[in-house]
């Protein structure tokens, strides 16, 4: 019975659980009289034994010889992982566990010295190899590889790094930065990681370049251009101003300035028919201590710090990733997870993602510093138009005191200086904050209107200030009224005012530099009566010398108050000077009157009494010159 049982045994069995069996059957053949030989086991077991001994039974014992396995059950377990290996070089433990090997990882180990013991299989070195060439393939060549492709779907990710790990190339090329291993089973190459980086790169830096570029423009307010620095560093300063009073008026409000004004102290020319005064530039350097523009506490635009906040939000994995699928289709189904998208595009999202910020922060410091440098620009530039033209608007308004006797005179002189360089400064106030305005809302890509445009007349000038905003617009159209006045000093008050409002400084004319200008003036007009060729233009042109060398002021007037200049020489010039004046603006309101009566190409232009006026001028006209160049009458 013994024999019998145990021969039948195809697998692995317990030998107590089948002495219990044939205790049973004995008992229901022979009655309880062997129950108690049998009853203790140990007949079974010492039969059992002899039965071993003899070479009765072919099997082993294990578990401390309670189980008995068949050798035919060990002959087909070691045929079925033999042949499995041989074909497939990879056995996983699960299928010995089914095999009833207990301990799989130790049995393999002890069968197959050569092999290697991963987390839940076990592989022939050949797999090594063929995953080790593979992976060489793709990086060698530029490209990339999924090792989950290269194995049976039974190899766990585990499996795949360790095995990595034992690949000599794998590990060279990690080594020497020829690839880097990703999401456990993916091997890039660093050449291919490159390309995408760069191309990446290249919308980032231009991402961070609009992003500036519309901070820059959002940080306007009103139209006003700021000249704050814009990389943070704001500090709150009181702007202070002179009045056409010389009274010092505190800026109310707070001026919001980070960056240093250099504006040279010199005048440059705008005035009329005739050049005016240029300064002379001085060695040194003033620093403004204003913006160009003030900055809204609630709206906290402009502020590219701000950016930092939505920076994580701008260059997110996500983000990344869509940029990396659309640039590169072919790794978009490189396994999708259960977010849609590519294991490997987010593995590399989270690889370049730190490059990229870096990349983000240098790139929009560069358009910082260059939005910054592009408005210091500008407002150096602005300011030094409004040093030059206000310097000159002072300079002209000194010589129109001198007709404070002459009332008609004294109006007609203020109404034309406010016609010509007060309009000047204020069409380059009114256009330099048109620009801004202009900017932040993107109308123009650059400053090129601001320089190339013509000048203003009087409907475009006050549309202009109009279509400003806040109270910019309204002390901008109050400025443009007060050109219309009688007198200079409305003027200067309302710019006063629009000056604040923008951040700008109104220099006051000091004595030093009132005497560069005057000097520079008269060199100019000097310059302008010898290379005089026409009778007409050249009488303007010796009245104002006249005063520059009598009066060592600055004139600027217009043709109707010739004569009442002339008249106010009297006093002071010779004479015969006097008369040949006289005589000389006689004959050219003669000619003139003429002349805008006359049809052109008519008879009249042609006619005897015309001819002569035009000869007599010219008579005059180098005697007129030699007196005041070489200055003969100041010997008299």
């Amino acid at each position: 019975m013994i024999r019998g049982a145990v021969r039948a045994l195809m697998v692995p069995t317990n030998l107590p659980g089948v002495w219990s069996c044939l205790q049973q059957l004995l008992s229901e053949l022979e009655g309880n009289s062997s129950a108690v030989l049998i009853g203790e086991g140990k007949l079974f077991q010492t039969l059992f034994n002899g039965l071993l001994k003899e070479g009765a039974l072919s099997g082993s014992l294990q578990a401390g010889g309670s189980v008995w396995t068949p050798s035919l059950f060990e002959k087909v377990q070691h045929e079925g992982v033999e042949a499995f290996f041989s074909q497939n070089s990879y056995v996983n433990y699960d299928m010995l566990r089914k095999l009833a090997v207990s301990r799989p990882k130790q049995f393999l180990q002890g069968k197959y010295v050569d092999g290697i013991a991963l987390e839940t299989l076990f592989v022939h070195p050949s797999f090594i190899s063929m995953v080790d060439a593979a992976v060489e393939e793709a990086v060698e060549g530029g490209g990339w590889i999924d090792c989950v492709s290269l194995v049976p779907s039974s190899f766990s990710p585990v499996d795949i790094a360790k095995m990595l790990s034992l690949c000599p190339y794998v590990q060279k090329a990690e080594k020497e930065s020829k690839s880097i291993t990703l999401g456990e089973t993916y091997i890039v190459s660093t050449s291919f990681l490159k390309v995408v980086l760069e191309k990446l790169e290249c919308e980032v830096k231009n991402l961070a370049s609009s992003a500036i570029s519309k901070a820059n423009n959002s940080s306007t307010k009103n139209g006003v251009l700021m000249f704050a620095a814009i990389s943070g560093d704001v500090k709150d300063v009181n702007m202070k101003g002179s009045t056409s009073q010389g009274k010092v008026n505190k800026r109310k409000g707070t001026i919001m300035a980070s960056a240093k004004a250099t504006v040279p102290e010199d005048g440059e020319d705008d005035i009329s028919s005739v050049k005016g005064p240029k300064g002379k530039k001085k060695g040194g350097k003033s620093k403004s201590n204003s913006s160009l523009g003030t900055l809204s506490n609630k709206s906290g635009k402009g502020n590219p710090d701000r950016l930092n906040a939505k920076e994580d939000d701008l260059l997110s994995e996500d983000f990344i990733a869509n940029r990396v699928v659309e640039t590169f289709p072919e790794l978009e189904d490189a396994g999708i997870g259960d977010d849609g998208v590519g294991m490997l595009v987010r593995s590399i999202a989270v690889h370049i993602r730190p490059a990229l910020l870096s990349t983000w922060e240098a790139a929009k410091q560069v358009s910082i510093s260059a939005a910054t440098e592009k408005r210091r620009n500008r407002a150096d530039a602005l300011q030094k138009k409004v040093d030059d033209l206000y310097a000159s608007l002072q300079l002209f308004a000194k010589s129109v005191d001198l007709f404070d006797d002459d009332p008609v005179t004294l109006t007609a002189l203020h109404r034309h200086l406010l016609r010509t360089t007060a309009s000047n400064l204020a069409d380059v106030i009114i256009k330099s904050q048109e620009l801004e305005r202009r900017l932040e809302n993107g109308d123009i890509a650059d400053e090129a209107w601001f320089y190339n445009s013509e000048p203003l007349n009087a409907s475009e000038r006050l549309s202009m200030a109009k279509n400003l905003e806040g109270t910019l617009s309204m002390k901008c159209v109050k400025m443009v009224e007060t050109l219309e006045s009688k007198v200079i000093d409305e003027f200067e008050v309302a710019l006063q005012t629009v000056a604040e409002e923008c951040g700008l400084r109104l220099k006051k004319l000091d004595k030093k530099t009132e005497k560069i200008l005057v000097s520079t003036y008269s060199k100019e007009l000097t310059s302008q009566i010898e290379s005089e060729s026409d009778p007409v233009s050249l009488l303007p042109k010796v009245v104002a010398l006249l005063f520059v060398q009598v009066h060592n002021k600055a004139l600027q007037a217009p043709g109707r108050t010739i004569a009442s200049a002339i008249n106010h020489l009297k006093k002071v010039i010779p004479e015969n000077l006097y008369a040949t004046l006289m005589e000389y603006q006689s004959v050219t309101v003669a000619l003139l009157s003429m002349l805008s009566t006359s049809v052109p190409g008519g008879p009249d232009c042609t006619s005897d009494r015309m001819l002569g006026q035009r000869e007599r001028l010219a008579e005059m006209m180098p005697r007129l010159k030699e007196i005041v160049l070489n200055r003969e009458y100041l010997t008299v």
